[in-house]
């Protein structure tokens, strides 16, 4: 089948063509889908104006995203349906020989460089994946002519050079789909005209005055130093640019132009340069400049915008070697998170239970078996991981907005402690922050089944003591000290308690992992000895993730070592708790993490024997 033109879309497309107005190629579509008369259209002339609509619904790449095709355009647009096939539009599969030739013809015959570089770059890149999907020997390719991509390259260079584009980063892609092109076809003198449009480009951004895209310069020299040959002059010209650029957005009398983010992203490729050059004082400055705009910047800030600023710059200036500074930000951090009006907010709820619903609750737990009760309360009160990712995204179709959006933990110096991502992202950080939540929310709980067991089974401190005594978990060297933790807890001394015995889950968990034949030593290389491993140690052991439950496993990460969670082990053991944690709530949990532990019993000796 032959293609023809008719008067409606020729109409069209000279309108662009012969005016040489500054166009992109979303308004040249746009315009294609207004014409009328389609469905009068002869076979020849839908296939013409088919061809046209897909050469200008062709997205170009963005990054190095290059689709499902493999090459630089992509489609506009995919549906999905309910059985599973994707539609895409539009689709590289509906090009054929007759469009290519269609789209090569008028690459040659149209003036205006925008039309000329969309055809020919076309014809480039689909004629590439057709040879490409050749399977047999005897299957011809399709010949493409490196004529096309140097048309298209030189089209691309001449609309920036005419200023035909209504914006400044459609200059700039096609400055760097030209250079990807040359370089892709290793035509040196191809690369030194794009070079050359790059550099008068630049200069003529510059004597603006006017704010400008630096940084797509600075991307382009430095990402294809090598291919594009910089020499000296034009390498201290990307300098100049960059440090011009950090002076003016780092001074903040300078309102109009003041931007800490723009003076940050100029150090840090100021750095790159001055490190290639040996420059290392000059990249010092640089860092420097850039947090000082920040540092001017928090001043005027609440402190909650403040603090997310101030706490970026300790890595930087650490970066630098500048520790004072990276103390000096550390106490400027503590002091605004201190400040009466920080920005941080308190949100409480209530949940109301009827003595009725409690007691139904506990009857659950209370049997004629002290082990069986004891057993129960340890498995029920047990975080259990694909329940909580049910519920995460079950939160996440009913609030979508907040699964996308990262959390971040403050400690009570207003240091960011962890930082969670989205659900996608991040699936394991939001199980253990929701794990925080369950754990908190089975206070009530946990607390009335303890104490109605304890006194259904008439348990003291002295027998829930022998409870333990059988597990080769608490050796019997250690059996004072757990007897201490659990007196100082039936005395509701909760401070005492918890310092006890936080310890003695570490080290029952350590005989776990020896119970299973692993190693609990590691060298301790400052000594010249060795010295017992730690609990996250422990629990990121394989034997460990082996052959104990992930439920288990996901309980004692989330309460004791993990800084999404709870983490009470490491917050008890570098004195960085808060005294109101250290109440009758966390002694609870750490009481019923032994008797999960002690639970564990019957696998560990099946493991033993």
């Amino acid at each position: 089948m032959s293609i023809e033109i008719p008067n409606s879309l020729s109409e069209v497309l000279d309108t662009f063509d012969q005016r040489m107005p500054p166009i992109d190629e979303h308004s040249v579509a746009s315009e294609l889908n207004k014409v009328a008369d389609v469905d009068t259209f002869s076979p020849a002339q839908r296939k013409a104006f088919d061809a046209e609509i897909y050469a200008f619904n062709f997205q170009p790449a963005r990054g190095k995203d290059f689709g499902v095709w493999g090459i630089f355009w992509h489609e506009l647009s995919s549906v999905t349906t309910k059985s599973g096939e994707t539609h895409l539009f539009p689709d590289i599969k509906l090009i054929d020989a007759e469009i290519l030739e269609h789209w090569n013809l008028r690459s040659q015959d149209v003036k205006h460089p925008v039309l000329k570089a969309r055809y020919s770059d076309l014809i480039w890149e689909v004629g590439k994946y057709f040879n490409k999907q050749i399977k047999h020997k005897n299957e011809p390719k399709r010949t493409v002519s490196k004529e096309v991509c140097t048309r298209a390259v030189n089209a691309y260079v001449e609309s920036v050079e005419k200023n035909l584009f209504e914006h400044e980063f459609t200059a700039w892609d096609r400055l760097e789909r030209s250079l990807a092109l040359s370089i892709s076809v290793k035509d040196g003198d191809l690369i030194q005209v794009v070079r050359k449009a790059i550099l008068n480009f630049t200069q003529t951004r510059i004597k603006s005055g006017e704010k400008w895209m630096w940084s797509r310069f600075d991307k382009l020299m430095w990402e294809n130093s090598i291919a594009l040959q910089i020499n000296d002059d034009e390498k201290k010209l990307v300098i100049e640019v960059l440090e011009n650029t950090l002076r003016v957005t780092s001074d903040s009398s300078n309102k109009g132009n003041f931007d800490p983010h723009f003076s940050t992203l100029a150090a840090d490729r100021l750095q790159r340069w001055y490190t290639q050059t040996g420059q290392k004082d000059e990249a010092k400055n640089a860092i420097v400049l850039s947090c000082k705009a920040f540092e001017s910047a928090a001043e005027l800030a609440n402190a909650t915008l403040a603090i997310a600023w101030l706490q970026d710059l300790i890595p930087r200036y650490k970066e630098a070697g500048l520790l004072d500074d990276v103390a000096r930000i550390e106490q400027l951090i503590y002091k605004r998170f201190k400040e009466p009006d920080n920005g941080m907010a308190t949100f409480e709820t209530s949940i109301e239970v009827s003595h009725t619903e409690m007691d139904e609750y506990v009857q659950n737990f209370l049997t004629d078996s002290k082990e069986n009760s004891l057993e129960l309360l340890a498995i029920h009160f047990m975080l259990r991981k694909n329940d909580l990712k049910d519920f995460v995204h079950k939160s996440a179709k009913e609030a979508p907005l907040s699964a996308l959006i990262g959390i971040s933990l403050i400690n009570q110096d207003g240091l960011t402690v962890a930082t969670i991502g989205s659900i996608e992202d991040d699936l394991e950080g939001r199980l253990i922050h929701q794990a925080t939540t369950s754990i908190n929310l089975n206070n009530l709980w946990l607390d009335q089944v303890l104490k109605r067991v304890l006194s259904h089974h008439n348990l003291n401190a002295e027998s829930l003591t022998e409870y333990f005594e059988h597990s080769p978990l608490f050796p019997k060297e250690k059996l004072s000290l757990i007897k201490a933790g659990i007196v100082a807890w039936f005395e509701k001394d909760y401070l005492t308690c918890i310092h006890i015995l936080v310890p003695q889950v570490e080290a029952a968990l350590r005989e776990v992992l020896r119970c299973l034949g692993g190693s609990t030593i590691k060298p301790a290389r400052e000594v010249n000895g060795f010295k017992f491993i730690g609990l996250g140690d422990v629990l990121h052991h394989p034997l460990i993730e082996q052959k104990i439950h992930s439920d288990i496993l996901f309980h004692f990460k989330a309460l004791y070592i993990d800084a999404r969670g709870i983490n009470l082990r490491n917050e008890l053991a570098h004195g960085l708790i808060r005294a109101e944690l250290l109440d009758s709530n966390t002694a609870n949990h750490v009481i019923h993490s032994l008797i999960l532990l002690r639970c564990l019993i019957k696998k560990v000796d099946e493991k033993r024997q």
